[in-house]
């Protein structure tokens, strides 16, 4: 699958107050955005919710610049990017323990080393978005389940390379789920 050709005209930024203390920055579906604007979100110490859905430019180094900068980070978008690697996505993690939601749907480079560390370092996650991830096994879903104690929204459509074995792991593990 690949994005809409087409973004409606109300998705635009909004954001980048001079005092650095905006906390939403919705940047979704622009092309030409690259790891710079991240660079500038990122000295946004009081970023509360991003998205960077649907920009291609965005890479790891914008992700990681993000999680360094913005440790209060609770909302992170960044469905369709897919210059996005694990080491991206493992750094957000690790700096940005607080997550409550994280929508990383075909981002096709990720793997189960991604949601290995999402679930040992994001305790509080309630959401995870992750429909499309090809690379993602029964092995990394196991983990994720026995992880994550929080989560009552979980989006794995399309992830290809998960079994019976995984749904099982979720039913046992993921008592609080509401929608799958």
């Amino acid at each position: 699958p690949r994005p809409p050709n087409m973004i409606p005209a109300y998705y635009h930024q909004h954001c980048f107050c001079d005092d650095n203390s905006c906390t939403l920055l919705q940047l979704l579906g622009l092309a030409n955005v690259t790891d710079v604007t991240a660079s500038v979100a990122s000295q946004c110490k009081f970023l509360y919710s991003v998205s960077f859905a649907g920009c291609p430019k965005i890479s790891d180094s914008a992700v990681a610049l993000l999680g360094h900068g913005c440790s209060l980070l609770r909302h992170v978008d960044l469905h369709w990017c897919s210059n996005l690697s694990d080491s991206g996505i493992e750094l957000l993690a690790r700096h940005c323990r607080g997550l409550l939601s994280l929508d990383i749907s075909n981002c096709q480079n990720l793997s189960d080393s991604s949601l290995i560390v999402v679930s040992e370092c994001c305790k509080s996650l309630n959401s995870l978005l992750a429909s499309g991830l090809e690379k993602v096994t029964d092995q990394g879903i196991r983990i994720l389940a026995e992880n994550s104690d929080s989560l009552v929204n979980l989006s794995l459509s399309m992830c290809v390379g998960i079994s019976d074995f995984a749904m099982s792991r979720i039913a046992i593990h993921c008592r609080p789920l509401c929608f799958f």
